[in-house]
């Protein structure tokens, strides 16, 4: 009978230690998916336990997901690291992960919520600074287009109305018009659509049979830069391009040795038929 039972709970701890953290050797070996996992686990440990420990461990094994781009492992960091626990708060990571969740457009995060908080309240930096009311604006709007609306954006709002020119709402409106339309419009070959539809939609086209294999990417599926600067230098192309065709504004009135000639002009080009009436 006590073998029985020794064998019985043998058997449970023996369980017990396989499902503790059943993707650690994964994890160990360098798969972000597990890393995650085990990030996780140590955040459910501690809330068990309330041992700090296991949120240190949580943020080590989370980062090394996100240094690998894992998604999953840097919204986990934007929201451990905006945790009030001393092992792990830390607003200047918090908010670089939101910014970095951002960047990649992933907005079923929130990444733009928070970001407008952050900016609205100045908790983007550690300690707070001074609030920055026209990106808390600019990332509401963001937020809104995603049709996900928390509703402390509309306190956000107003505190941001307040204290916006006209011309610094446009401005937000804006650059969130051109960050939705870089970032959300589909890609595709305009051309190769075009001729399709010309060709009664069969697809067939003047091009060789290499041209419609070819599967690089064209100018036209890349994401248009339409940032400030990107903006004020094609400006100064346009100007200079526009100097060197029409200097100082005046179209050029030269015209090549050879060239036909107007019959009422006063001058001919040497060589050329004079009038027969000429002494």
């Amino acid at each position: 009978m006590k073998w029985l039972l020794w064998l019985g709970f043998s058997a449970r701890l023996l369980a017990a230690e396989a499902l503790v953290i059943p993707e650690y050797r994964e994890a160990e070996l360098g798969n972000a998916a597990a890393q995650v996992k085990v990030g996780t686990y140590y955040v459910n440990m501690y809330a068990k336990t309330k041992i700090g420990d296991n949120l240190t461990e949580a943020a080590d094994w989370f980062n090394k997901a996100a240094k690998q781009k894992n998604p999953e492992a840097i919204f986990n960091l934007a929201k451990l690291y905006g945790r009030p626990e001393p092992e792990v708060h830390n607003t200047a990571e918090s908010f670089h992960w939101w910014d970095e969740l951002y960047d990649r457009n992933q907005i079923a995060t929130e990444c733009n919520f928070e970001l407008c908080r952050m900016y609205a309240t100045g908790t983007y930096a550690e300690p707070a600074g001074k609030p920055d009311f026209f990106k808390a604006y600019y990332h509401l709007l963001l937020q809104r287009a995603a049709g996900i609306e928390p509703s402390e954006c509309r306190t956000y709002e107003n505190l941001a109305l307040k204290q916006l020119s006209p011309s610094q709402i446009k401005d937000a409106k804006d650059r969130a018009f051109r960050w939705i339309e870089d970032h959300n419009k589909p890609r595709f070959k305009l051309e190769d659509e075009l001729n399709a539809r010309n060709n009664g939609g069969n697809g067939n086209n003047n091009k060789s049979n290499n041209d419609n294999n070819d599967t690089r990417p064209t100018a036209k599926e890349q994401a248009v830069d339409t940032s400030d600067k990107a903006l004020a230098l094609a400006q100064k192309n346009a100007q200079e391009n526009a100097r060197l065709v029409n200097p100082l504004g005046k179209s050029k009135k030269y015209q090549l040795p050879g060239a036909d000639q107007d019959s009422n002009s006063k001058y001919q080009l040497p060589g050329a038929d004079q009038d027969s009436n000429k002494k």
